[in-house]
């Protein structure tokens, strides 16, 4: 992680975005106004968001792009973006998935909540111990299955369901449509994408309180389909 120089808190990367909102961030990183306390802000960046870790909590801002697969260039779509992201994870993760507060005030002094209009939304999240991600477990050879891939799934809304765009590190890229009502949760891959589909692919999976238990199938018509491999998903 770099830090800056003429700042209390550091930053990983600049990625391109709303100059408003690099300022945005820079301001809500200054004492006082997250609940870091005395400690520093953290500031995380993907392509689409920045994620500010602030003491026991974190907070996500997602950046306003219009991407191919997802369009975040005005405030009522990132509004949106965040409460379906909470809708989705809470049920799972409800301990960690805390809500979706409104930034308000002015670029130079935001507050989180507060009167006037909004300047941007943020989901709020619990932060939880970075050593407990899956890389940092992988690298610590605490995995027992060491050749599964890194992986990255961008979800966006499609209608009535949604689309996972997903990649990983081996180069895969495809798309699935995922459904997910609170309990059950499906994906399926039966066009072609960027590769060919030699086969037709499909996730099921139901999630409870502590556990989601689930099956990759596949089917070579979309119609037939036999057990590829099951996965267990375990809250610990």
């Amino acid at each position: 992680m770099v830090a800056l120089t003429d700042a209390p808190h550091r930053v990983t990367k600049e990625a391109p975005a709303q100059p408003d909102q690099r300022q945005l961030v820079q301001s809500l990183c200054r004492p006082g106004i997250l609940d870091s306390g005395t400690q520093p802000v953290d500031v995380m960046e993907t392509h689409i968001s920045y994620v500010l870790l602030a003491g026991a909590y974190a907070y996500k801002i997602k950046k306003a792009v219009n991407l191919q697969f997802l369009d975040f260039s005005t405030l009522s779509a990132r509004r949106r973006d965040c409460l379906e992201e909470l809708r989705l994870n809470r049920p799972l993760a409800p301990s960690v998935y805390l809500d979706v507060v409104a930034i308000t005030g002015t670029m130079e002094a935001p507050a989180i909540g507060g009167d006037g209009p909004v300047l941007e939304y943020a989901l709020k999240m619990r932060q939880f111990r970075q050593d407990g991600l899956f890389s940092a477990m992988l690298q610590r050879g605490e995995v027992d299955h060491p050749q599964a891939p890194a992986t990255l799934s961008v979800i966006t809304p499609q209608g009535d369901a949604y689309l996972q765009h997903y990649f990983d590190d081996r180069g895969v890229v495809r798309l699935y449509r995922m459904t997910f009502d609170g309990a059950l949760w499906t994906l399926q891959r039966d066009e072609p994408d960027f590769s060919e589909l030699p086969f037709h692919q499909r996730f099921l999976a139901t999630v409870g309180d502590d556990r989601i238990d689930g099956r990759w199938e596949a089917s070579p018509d979309g119609e037939a389909w036999e057990l590829d491999f099951t996965m267990l998903h375990r809250r610990v």
